[in-house]
């Protein structure tokens, strides 16, 4: 990404401006694959994402699958670097579920969020992948930084770029919320599950749920984090990152699949009585 940050510089500002009319200036983060950056237009700030053109292709195919959603954060627009880069514009969003980890971080463990925001974040990213399972793509990188959070305290679900087609493998994902294989130790760490489906989505929901909850990373392997929340299920969020655990492995359909789950920790949120289940997720 180097290439293209070099294209960051003052007179390249100033060329963007006057031909896609997009202030690009200030640096948020580097993925592994791309660069965010702030772009102005009009008085609001959004968030301008540069990256390879091979990438951008393959991302924007994905998000042209998914359409309009309102789980999923959407691409506003987009705009060549050069002829190896290209820029897609979103919303910009200040915090991520990340913020529950650093909170962890800064209190040294002494913190633990409200039951409250985990019932949000879970049916939040619920929801997107309901909507992912109707297309049959699997979203594949499940994880806090991916879960960008907007007003009212719910989230949505961001980039699509390692998404792929249900049964097509997976070539993108990260450790540790898709876990490994039982051999991985000694087999360069391949993910528990090789294809897209729904069971790999489960997984990094159940994994990070259990990170923000706890402020623990999950066991290293499918059955050692299932043996885990066997054994160690008091808190909130771990009890629903069992049911998704619960979940994975089943014969019925996806789409069967995500009902069963939805109804299971609803009924399970409604017999709280600290927590409530926002409208919008009342099915």
């Amino acid at each position: 990404m180097s290439a293209a940050r070099c294209h960051l510089s003052s007179t390249t500002v100033h060329s963007l401006r006057n031909t896609t009319e997009y202030i690009i200036d200030g640096f948020i983060v580097a993925t592994s694959k791309s660069s965010l950056y702030f772009a102005l237009r009009g008085g609001t700030v959004y968030c301008a994402k540069i990256m390879s053109t091979a990438d951008y292709q393959k991302e924007s195919a994905n998000y042209a699958i998914v359409g309009e959603s309102e789980w999923i954060v959407q691409h506003i627009d987009s705009f060549e670097i050069d002829t190896e880069h290209k820029a897609v514009v979103m919303p910009y969003y200040a915090k991520s579920a990340d913020i529950f980890l650093t909170l962890w971080q800064l209190h040294d463990g002494s913190w633990k969020p409200h039951n409250q925001a985990i019932v949000d974040f879970f049916f939040s990213i619920l929801s997107a992948i309901q909507q992912l399972v109707s297309l049959a793509l699997c979203h594949s990188d499940i994880k806090p930084s991916n879960c960008l959070l907007e007003g009212g305290g719910l989230f949505k679900l961001a980039d699509l770029g390692a998404a792929v087609p249900y049964g097509q493998p997976i070539v993108e994902y990260t450790l540790p919320y898709c876990l490994i294989q039982e051999h991985g130790y000694r087999d360069g760490k391949p993910p528990h599950f090789a294809f897209g489906g729904l069971n790999m989505d489960l997984l990094c929901l159940a994994t990070s749920l259990y990170h923000l909850t706890t402020g623990k990373l999950p066991e290293k392997t499918f059955k050692k984090f299932s043996n885990h929340l066997d054994r160690h299920c008091e808190d909130f969020g771990s009890k629903l990152a069992k049911f998704c655990i619960e979940s994975i492995g089943g014969t019925e359909v996806p789409e069967e699949v995500v009902k069963q789950l939805w109804q299971k920790c609803s009924v399970f949120v409604k017999s709280q009585v600290d927590v409530k289940l926002n409208p919008v997720f009342e099915k």
